[in-house]
């Protein structure tokens, strides 16, 4: 069993809310309210006047808008109920009450949403919109509820066929991209989709995991007494000592886990090399660090 070492680890930032109580709902409930109205502005703003289709419902909404003249905010609300409809036997009541209400907030804010073109440049408006509609959709994640979209139809489909939700979601905005192309009749409509879908996907994933980032390094030493030491003392980190076996020689021997800020990198490496030059080190990215020095969790 790994021993966590939390001297010297950095003061905890405040406590978020805790689930349950009355300001945790309201502050939830403005996460979803501000993620829904990012989201319609985006959507209305930058992406409808240069018909840039960006994944998801709401890129379906716009490719059958151009192609049928249906207003988007009714193909949206016709589309999440729809697929809720669908799936209402795999989410439980609460998930679907509040699928259900983002699922008619999203078309709502489209609907009241003015639509004056806010770039006049195609590709800058499809990575703003698109931009937008990533932070809207993650703020409304964060806030534990849903603006219904394709993510449910994946996991329907997966269930049912077991192709695997990001496979699914890949098609389903796949198909979108090239209907993009097929209806606005342009190669350049197809490839603005393609840079839409990937910019609200990075963006979604930006604030799902938060703008921190951190790096996890792995260190395994013969002298790992003393580097423990020094990162708890000399560099004032944490760590953590995770009892280990050489696959070649059998023996045994201790792995530090250090995770640390970008910024302090090079000081643990450069403290690690005159200990022990023959250190064995693994650095990687560590794109949610959540606990005691770090993020809360929730």
């Amino acid at each position: 069993m790994a021993e966590p070492v939390t001297r010297g680890i950095p003061r905890r930032r405040p406590e978020r809310l805790p689930h349950g109580s009355w300001t945790r709902r309201l502050y939830d409930a403005g996460l979803l309210l501000a993620g829904v109205a990012i989201a319609a502005l985006a959507f209305n703003h930058f992406l409808v006047p240069h018909h840039v289709a960006c994944g998801g419902v709401v890129g379906m909404s716009l490719v059958l808008n151009r192609a049928f003249g249906v207003d988007t905010a009714v193909i949206q609300v016709a589309a999440n109920l729809a697929i809720l409809g669908l799936g209402l036997g795999v989410l439980g009541r609460g998930a679907a009450l509040r699928a259900l209400a983002g699922s008619l907030l999203m078309p709502l804010a489209v609907a009241l949403a003015g639509r004056t073109p806010w770039c006049d440049d195609p590709l800058l408006a499809a990575l703003a919109g698109a931009a937008g509609i990533g932070i809207g959709v993650g703020l409304s994640l964060r806030s534990g509820w849903t603006v219904g979209g394709f993510s449910l139809f994946a996991r329907l489909l997966d269930r049912r066929f077991g192709l695997g939700v990001a496979r699914v979601l890949a098609l389903l905005d796949g198909a979108v991209v090239i209907a993009a192309g097929l209806v606005i009749g342009s190669p350049q409509a197809a490839i603005l989709a393609l840079v839409a879908v990937f910019t609200t996907t990075r963006a979604v994933d930006m604030v799902n995991a938060g703008l921190a980032r951190a790096k996890s390094v792995m260190i395994v030493s013969r002298r790992s007494a003393e580097v423990r030491e020094a990162v708890l003392h000399e560099l004032d980190l944490g760590a953590t000592v995770l009892p280990a076996q050489g696959g070649f020689t059998g023996t045994p021997m201790e792995v530090l886990l250090v995770v640390v800020p970008p910024g302090d990198l090079w000081r643990l490496k450069q403290r690690v090399g005159e200990l022990d030059p023959e250190a064995f080190t693994v650095v990687s990215d560590a794109h949610e660090v959540l606990g005691h020095g770090f993020h809360s969790p929730g």
